[in-house]
């Protein structure tokens, strides 16, 4: 009887666990479109979250990985309905974020018979890595769809079979029966912009950074070009526009797409166009530029948008060595002068932060000179600049080069600036308070915080082993990438790497259980400081993970005193900077660190709040993470555990060290670049200021930064 009951007992087991797996298999599904797209979530994947009806987050198993995004948008008025027409109109949206090339596409099948188009593409980071873009575009009736996500390039093709294949197979999209057109690969001339419809929102951003850095432009493109369309104004007041060339483009043909959207870019010039300039040398200078911005550049020069900023530098060995700084910038506060915007915009720059500088206004507060020494990987340069501004919108310009500067290269980069023509910039303004909606946790629907629209939430409010634990975190899926979290603590706790443990195998960050049943830890030693949890650990653990990180401001004000109840609890504000594959990060971290008595003393634990976002906008992040924590609220007629209710008070206690409003600490007035926050359909609406190029014409002509000799000359006299 006992191998009886064995067997019985077995099939018992059996049964159960099918059980309860069994409604799980019927949930690991995505439907969108109100049903007309479905997604089969792999096994062992979490669905972070929909983005509306049109749109999905997936995670796969490896924390490691950047997520899969599915994206659906409607075809626009006269849209192709292919996958080749939704490809381009993505890879359109890719371009306005990143440098981007196309390396290779192919056709695809879904396992429903629907065909897609996959592609493999490059794009470059402001720190300058390549970091790989894969996706696989699919057309309906009415929708594009387009599933994709981000590799490193030596893990492209096991991501693309193990990660984005298995999801692209599984989708069911429209009307299955009817076959998509052919994708067409024809040979076209004069290509009509793609266009790009106004629901698409930007594709999904790196998420974590395994490496580090990047961002110049496509090395095959030796000859400079000049983007935009026909109506933007190039070159030199009354110079007139080199003839259009009709290049051959090989595939495939551009979306059609929404007016309300602008443009990607397309040649309307002939890269080999030699642009008439003043240069007493000869040498021609090409058009360079983007959507918003043109100049003439010398030929082998590059233009990087990064950070809110514009700088077109020699590519190769001297790339560090000169450039021109273009940096659009919006100062909200009244009664500002161009020397407040000035200092407080070369305060947010790396080579110039901490440096001192000579200022010299124009006769009036709209209009300020300026010159000093950065430092740069070439070692240290000269800067020398203008800033002019015009109610709340300012530009400011300059040059940076050697103090040995041959002539040649300072009269290029004036031409440069003199033939610099930039469009205005539609933008959303960093949201006021007020523009937020309640997030509930799904294990405590009675209890909410405040989101800022737009941004996707996802977290829980739980008790679990008989403790409270806060996990909330918000993302903004714009290129800025801002993020905000409150972990009071981090779960799972950490527990001291035992000599023990490592000789079975263990290592630092692995998980680790004493017990089945049992809860589980984070191997980690416990940091002497919280400055060194920072360096040694979170740094590499915030959602976008920093490289070359550095903390630029620590101390331990009294608000934070109740984070951690315990006796050896270390407290500190934090603000780290560093490089990430989104470029340039400003990150403000609250962080305690202590003991956990009951847990044993081996085990310790964690609470960090964060907000991080680029290095150009530093208070948007950290004023969301303010409303988020300070507006948590309970349910009226709830009556929450008072333990969790004191973890919530000392949250909202620890925030008032958050420098919200703007940051006086520094004595700097707030700027921010609306390069960081463009919109097509924004609110808001950036003009460059009238004559802001005028002191690099003076200079062009008398050497001075102004029209007198008492201004500011290009070489400064060491020796002062």
């Amino acid at each position: 009887m006992k191998p009886i009951s064995a067997f019985a007992l077995i099939c018992v087991l059996l049964l159960t666990a099918w059980c309860v797996t069994c409604p799980s298999w019927a949930d690991q599904s995505v439907t969108l479109l109100q049903g007309a797209c479905t997604i089969t979530v792999p096994d062992g994947w979490q669905s972070i979250d929909t983005v509306g009806d049109e749109g999905a987050v997936l995670q796969p198993p490896d924390p490691r990985t950047w997520p899969v995004e599915v994206m659906l948008w409607p075809i626009p008025e006269g849209g192709a309905q292919t996958a080749g027409a939704a490809a381009a109109a993505h890879e359109a949206v890719i371009r306005r974020v990143y440098p981007y090339t196309r390396r290779d596409s192919s056709a695809f099948t879904a396992d429903g018979g629907k065909r897609g188009m996959q592609v493999v593409g490059e794009v470059e980071t402001a720190s300058g890595r390549a970091v790989t873009c894969l996706f696989i575009a699919f057309a309906d009736a009415s929708h594009y769809c387009v599933i994709g996500t981000f590799s490193l390039p030596d893990r492209a093709d096991a991501t693309m079979a193990d990660y984005l294949q298995p999801v692209a197979h599984s989708l069911r999209l429209g009307d299955e029966g009817r076959e998509a057109p052919p994708i067409a690969r024809p040979t076209i001339t004069d290509p009509s912009p793609a266009v790009v419809s106004p629901s698409h929102q930007p594709p999904v951003q790196p998420r974590h950074d395994p490496t580090a850095v990047v961002s110049p432009a496509d090395p095959h493109s030796a000859p400079m070009q000049v983007f935009g369309d026909d109506s933007l104004q190039l070159g030199d007041a009354g110079r007139e526009t080199p003839p259009t060339a009709r290049p051959t483009v090989t595939d495939p043909p551009p979306a059609v797409v929404s007016s309300s959207h602008q443009p990607p870019v397309q040649p309307h010039h002939d890269p080999t166009a030699v642009v008439s300039t003043p240069d007493p040398h000869s040498a021609p200078l090409l058009l360079l530029g983007d959507d918003f911005l043109q100049l003439h550049a010398p030929a082998g020069w590059q233009l990087d948008r990064s950070d809110g900023r514009w700088i077109v530098h020699p590519s190769g060995v001297q790339s560090h060595a000169m450039g021109v700084l273009i940096w659009p910038l919006v100062c909200d506060e009244s009664d500002t002068t161009a020397a407040d915007v000035a200092r407080a915009a070369l305060e947010q720059w790396q080579p110039s932060r901490g440096q001192s500088f000579q200022f010299r206004s124009g006769g009036d507060d709209a209009t300020v000179s300026f010159t000093g020494t950065i430092t740069a990987p070439a070692g240290s340069l000269q800067l020398v600049g203008a800033c002019t501004t015009d109610r709340q919108s300012a530009l400011l310009t300059a040059m940076y080069l050697p103090t040995d500067h041959a002539e040649a290269d300072r009269v290029k980069m004036l031409q440069m600036l003199v033939g610099t023509r930039i469009e205005p910039l539609q933008f959303t303004r960093p949201r006021p308070e007020g523009e937020y909606y309640r997030w509930r946790p799904p294990g405590l629907p009675e209890f909410s915080v405040p989101i800022p629209q737009g941004w996707m939430a996802r977290g829980q409010v739980e008790r679990k082993h008989d403790r409270w634990a806060v996990s909330i975190e918000a993302t903004d899926f714009s290129p800025a990438r801002r993020y905000i979290s409150w972990k009071q603590p981090l779960s799972p706790l950490f527990r001291q790497l035992s000599d023990l443990l490592v000789s079975m195998g263990y290592r630092p960050t692995d998980h680790y259980s004493p017990q089945p049943g049992q809860p589980y830890y984070t191997l980690l030693g416990r940091p002497q400081s919280p400055e060194q949890f920072i360096q040694e650990y979170w740094n590499r653990h915030t959602q976008l993970s920093l490289t070359d990180a550095a903390i630029v401001r620590s101390d331990s004000p009294p608000e934070l005193a109740d984070l951690l109840l315990t006796d050896d609890a270390q407290s500190i504000y934090a603000i780290v900077e560093g490089a990430s594959v989104l470029g340039p990060r400003h990150n403000h971290y609250l962080i305690s660190i202590g003991s956990t008595p009951e847990e044993g003393l081996h085990v310790w634990q964690a609470v960090v709040l964060e907000a991080a976002g680029l290095a150009g906008d530093r208070l948007s992040s950290v004023q969301a993470l303010e409303q988020m924590v300070a507006g948590a609220a309970f349910d009226d007629g709830y009556t929450p555990d008072p333990a969790l209710e004191k973890m919530v008070r000392a949250a909202r206690q620890a925030i008032g060290a958050l420098p919200v409003h703007s940051d006086r600490s520094s004595g700097l007035v707030s700027v921010y670049s609306p390069l960081s926050l463009l919109n097509a359909d924004g609110a808001e609406r950036w003009q460059p200021p009238a004559d802001a190029f005028a002191r690099w014409q003076d200079a062009l002509q008398t050497g001075h930064l102004g029209s007198t000799p008492r201004d500011i000359p290009f070489v400064l006299d060491t020796q002062q």
